[in-house]
């Protein structure tokens, strides 16, 4: 990803955490939608874990950003 991370899912997407590999807490939040976009135009280039709660459970997913 370069600007944007967009996270659809088939279900309503209840909140959301990013940490890097450290486990360090870069950005979270709350949805009340299916879909997500999440700016990553200000983080330093690496790789990311993106956990996301539904009501189906937790999904964790990891990306890069590179600028």
């Amino acid at each position: 990803a370069t600007e944007s991370i967009t996270i659809a899912s088939t279900n309503i997407l209840s909140s959301y955490r990013m940490t890097d590999l450290l486990g360090n807490l870069v950005t979270s939040g709350t949805s009340s939608k299916n879909t997500l976009e999440i700016d990553v135009r200000q983080l330093p280039e690496g790789i990311y874990l993106v956990e996301v709660e539904t009501i189906k459970g937790l999904h964790l997913q990891k990306v890069m950003v590179q600028h």
